[in-house]
């Protein structure tokens, strides 16, 4: 049985299952190849609709095609410039340690929709429709402004990067950057809800159900402000200790490292107290992570994440008390917010790290804004009110 289609080659179905007589970009000769799916080792089966396999066919297809090297007289498909970019971002987004950061994943994430949509397309007739209907897309799925924002902020740093590699024309760049940010209060796509604090009572009743090493993490997140990247990675090396009451943690790699910030975290007496334990296993100059991993290493953010929510549900389903769900990063909100009812918004930038002195530490300290402006209002209305 031969099911022609617009692919080079044919396909054929053999033992049940899907096959593709083609001759690859790149190879001499014709060559049977099985249509297996991302991650599978076994061809389709031929149960699945045959336009299943053409679309794996065509992904098999544009791999080779890249890895073969584009003719430069060629206009390449969205696909096959997606992929490059892809290869690209790996190697620039990457950390002090040389590994992939989250940017080069939220690439890939992102760029998804484009491929779905397009990936067969010449990337020179992309049009400010094309992009247009790509953001809908976003908006009907119902994704926050923010979030759509993003993306769409990546979509335009692709074709940004194929302009400045002469994979697309400068027409087609400036049909793409013509689209501008959703507004506020300006388009029908959902607002992302405000991020508050943590709450206190919350957390302590989260802590008995989690391991050490994720108890210390949360409590040593919550007093610090650090980010919960910077917290995974403590080591007994990055930890100077100016007196008994005062430690300073430099993280190796962090968030602005690449933009040549520095990043310092003070500890006061109770985050020594949480960290001492762990520290007193290693020597002080020790690289070993304080907090590792079950299987070594550090623990991922989402890790961190998930104990929290498997804790939680675990709570709401014996208890008949409703704790609320929190987040690792609702915990530096916590500690902003605390610092600056104290001590005051300078003092909040300092302890979470920010260059700017508004705006994003605002955002962090929300609540504690409202609570002073309230106040502030109070005090005047007591005397012309």
């Amino acid at each position: 049985m031969k099911a022609k289609n617009k692919l080079p080659g044919t396909i054929q179905v053999k033992r049940g299952r899907y096959y593709w007589m083609v001759k690859l970009p790149g190879k001499e000769k014709r060559k049977m190849i099985k249509i297996c799916p991302p991650g599978e080792d076994k061809a389709l089966s031929a149960e699945k609709d045959i336009s299943l396999a053409q679309n794996i066919a065509w992904q098999i297809y544009r791999q080779a095609k890249r890895k073969a090297g584009p003719k430069q007289s060629e206009s390449l498909s969205v696909d096959e410039v997606i992929g490059l970019f892809l290869e690209w971002a790996k190697g620039y987004y990457i950390n002090a340690a040389g590994e992939p950061t989250r940017e080069a994943e939220n690439c890939n994430i992102a760029l998804r929709d484009l491929q779905m949509l397009y990936g067969a397309k010449d990337i020179d007739s992309i049009t400010y429709h094309d992009i247009l209907a790509a953001r809908k897309l976003l908006i009907d799925r119902k994704y926050n402004r923010n979030y759509i924002n993003q993306r769409v902020g990546i979509w335009k740093r692709m074709f940004a990067w194929a302009l400045e590699n002469r994979y697309c024309s400068a027409s087609v760049k400036s049909e793409v950057w013509a689209i501008g940010s959703l507004k506020k209060n300006r388009c029908v796509a959902a607002e992302s809800s405000p991020v508050h604090p943590a709450p206190h009572w919350a957390v302590k009743k989260v802590l008995p159900y989690l391991s050490e090493n994720m108890k210390a993490l949360v409590q040593f997140i919550e007093l610090t402000g650090a980010r919960p990247g910077e917290a995974i990675i403590v080591r007994p090396c990055d930890i100077k200790r100016l007196s008994a009451k005062c430690w300073v943690y430099w993280p190796f790699q962090h968030k602005n490292k690449h933009k040549n910030r520095h990043r310092f975290i003070v500890l006061g007496p109770r985050a020594i107290r949480i960290i001492k334990p762990f520290m007193l296993q290693y020597k002080k100059k020790s690289e070993e992570f304080l907090f590792p991993g079950k299987k070594g290493g550090y623990y991922s953010r989402t890790a961190i994440s998930y104990a929290i929510r498997k804790a939680i549900d675990k709570i709401n389903q014996s208890e008949d008390e409703d704790v609320p769900h929190w987040s690792p990063n609702q915990l530096r909100h916590s500690c902003g917010t605390r610092v600056r009812k104290k001590f005051g918004a300078d003092a909040a930038r300092i302890i979470l790290g920010h260059s700017n002195p508004a705006g994003i530490t605002d955002r962090y300290t929300r609540d504690a804004i409202i609570e002073e402006e309230i106040k502030q209002a109070k005090k005047v209305m007591r005397q012309i009110g």
